[in-house]
């Protein structure tokens, strides 16, 4: 990505509804909550320029098996055709099993959730009667779309939302596992997500104390950081959820910063880019923002942006107004 063909999106105007917490929806098939929103974009040279952004919030074909019914030993009473007719008792054992009950196979996922440093939660999923399956994890709002293995496992490490934490893992059919965890060192950190469905070219992007695009300080997926670095104080992560491969599936993106031990007093400015490809030129893209308060609530944001023409292929679209900047004190 270079610096040349990033186009800010001005805004003229921004209303949004803001949920504060959140109740968690548990669908077989999730979606995202979604609002209308307009955007109108008009190509001026090589800059776009965005105006009026608004935020919110059948029957059996099985073939018949002959019947040989058992005879007891002491006889039974039988209608003769002729008189010379002999009747042979079949012993029980040989006869076919009647009227048994199926035999029925049960699947029950089970998962455990486990507390981490960076009040991260690490997530252990086993369901041996799902191997390659897709698995829809969610927490507090957030959603993501994974796959287990050929032995229907599978382990990751979330950013929590919630000092006591629920997460439940949705297969569909009515088939899942639900597991909790306290994560007592949350307050210390501050929590903000973006997630959306599909290829949208969507990513977030933090520039930590004056840090231009590229630089020391600019954390996003291609330059992510890690939690070793938010552990010691010197600045935030990015966690990015969700398998690429998936079509539909849900991704997540998560910024993490340490304001319970910052090194120095400053900024973090949050935004959002929106790459114009072939998949979604002229379509609309949708995505959710979620972003922990000072007080511990969950402040929802929700978008519907129209892309430019096909002829803007390779272009980035820039949303500031989608998350609210970090301001920063030294601990």
């Amino acid at each position: 990505m270079s610096v040349s063909n990033r186009i800010l999106m001005g805004v003229a105007s921004v209303s949004a509804a803001l949920a504060i917490g959140y109740v968690m929806q548990h669908e077989s098939q999730p979606k995202m909550r979604l609002a209308q929103t307009a955007a109108k974009v008009a190509p001026v040279k090589d800059r776009i320029e965005i105006e009026e952004i608004a935020l919110t919030a059948a029957p059996s074909t099985a073939p018949e098996i002959p019947v040989t019914v058992p005879v007891e030993e002491d006889a039974v009473a039988l209608a003769a055709v002729t008189s010379q007719m002999d009747v042979v008792p079949v012993p029980a054992e040989e006869s076919p099993a009647l009227n048994q009950p199926a035999i029925v196979t049960t699947c029950e996922p089970e998962m455990t959730a486990r507390a981490m440093p960076a009040a991260m939660v690490e997530l252990s999923l086993a369901a041996a009667c799902l191997p390659d399956r897709r698995v829809t994890i969610h927490h507090n709002g957030m959603m993501f779309t994974q796959v287990t293995d050929a032995e229907g496992m599978l382990r990751l490490q979330v950013p929590a939302l919630s000092s006591s934490g629920v997460f439940i893992a949705d297969f569909g059919d009515d088939l899942g596992a639900v597991a909790h965890s306290a994560v007592p060192d949350l307050a210390g950190y501050d929590r903000a997500v973006l997630q959306w469905r599909g290829n949208a070219g969507l990513h977030l992007h933090a520039m930590e104390f004056g840090a231009g695009f590229g630089e020391d300080g600019h954390i996003w997926a291609d330059q992510p950081g890690s939690s070793d670095r938010a552990l010691a104080g010197q600045g935030g992560f990015v966690t990015v959820l969700g398998d690429r491969g998936l079509i539909g599936g849900q991704r997540a993106e998560i910024y993490t910063f340490p304001s319970g031990q910052a090194p120095r007093d400053g900024d973090v400015v949050l935004s959002v880019d929106a790459e114009v490809k072939p998949a979604n030129c002229q379509q609309q893209l949708e995505a959710e923002a979620l972003q922990l308060t000072e007080g511990g609530g969950l402040e929802v944001r929700e978008l519907v942006l129209s892309m430019p023409q096909c002829d803007a292929v390779g272009d980035f679209l820039v949303l500031k107004n989608l998350l609210q900047d970090l301001k920063v004190a030294a601990n």
